[in-house]
């Protein structure tokens, strides 16, 4: 909101460039912004989260920590902190949700550590899903929104949206059971 004012106040129609073209990079500049400002992650960290997501993006399935710290030339320490503090970055815990509404298969069977487990597998393949994927399966299942509540926000259709909480959904099952869950 602060940009589309700040852009509306400073818009100069004389100069011939549409009001849209004008604003985005205003608006855009305003959320990135705030982001940087409300984040909890100092800008040395983030550097680094990106430089592990890059490195871990060239392995074919899962490493480990090891592996991870030996391609990024860090400590296996540093590699640790960055995991962990990449989760800060999330607005929510994807993990909790999908366990509170069942779409994981949970049992009373099964054991505390083993939910807490799957429920972090679950979370790192919902951190690898494309943007659009990740930002329609927190909005349906993290905040509750229809679909057609979900294509507004993303400025899609409603069965568009389906087709991507379906595709979403197929890769995370995917994910899944190739962690042997």
């Amino acid at each position: 909101m602060l940009g589309l004012i700040e852009a509306a106040s400073q818009f100069d129609p004389s100069r011939n460039v549409e009001f849209r073209t004008f604003s985005y990079q205003r608006i855009r500049g305003a959320i990135l912004d705030e982001l940087r400002r409300t984040c909890p992650l100092s800008q040395q960290m983030l550097q680094k989260i990106a430089h592990l997501r890059k490195v871990k993006s060239e392995f074919q399935g899962h490493a480990t920590v090891e592996q991870l710290a030996d391609a990024a030339d860090m400590s296996t320490e540093e590699v640790s902190r960055c995991i962990q503090a990449a989760r800060l970055t999330q607005p929510k815990c994807f993990s909790d949700s999908v366990r509170v509404r069942g779409h994981i298969g949970d049992s009373d069977r099964k054991t505390r550590l083993e939910r807490e487990e799957q429920q972090s597998v679950l979370a790192d393949g919902i951190e690898q899903l494309p943007d659009k994927m990740r930002i329609a399966i927190g909005l349906h299942y993290n905040d509750g929104l229809k679909l057609k509540e979900i294509g507004q926000i993303l400025g899609l259709s409603e069965s568009r949206v389906s087709r991507i909480l379906d595709a979403a959904r197929k890769k995370l099952q995917d994910y899944v059971q190739t962690r042997g869950y």
